[in-house]
């Protein structure tokens, strides 16, 4: 069975392409969130850095759910455009991560 080949295009506009093509993003703040979690990868970041990245010294008391259903919308994209191949993000203790294969390419 073939590996799933995703691409994160990080510089310029943030673009995610799989094997049947381009993968269609969700939010702005779906992206940031995206991108933030693409640069830290492997490490894991930490919801408050995503809510002060996201909302800066004034977040809506809102912001841990909206991290939520952010990184909860992102997984399932992503888990449908690589057909669940192992490329995502997860959550790891207070913290998310973007995961997934390293290779040469």
């Amino acid at each position: 069975m073939g590996e799933t080949v995703v691409q994160y295009r990080v510089l310029g506009p943030l673009e995610v392409v799989a094997v049947g093509g381009p993968v269609a993003l969700g939010s702005v703040q779906q992206r940031a969130v995206l991108a933030l979690l693409l640069v830290h990868a492997p490490e894991v970041v930490s919801v408050d850095q995503l809510i002060d990245e996201l909302w800066g010294e004034r977040p809506p008391t809102t912001a841990p759910h909206a991290v939520q259903v952010h990184v909860s919308a992102i997984r399932k994209t992503l888990r449908s455009a690589t057909a669940g191949g192992g490329v995502g993000v997860t959550r790891s203790g207070v913290g998310v991560r973007a995961r997934g294969r390293s290779g040469a390419g």
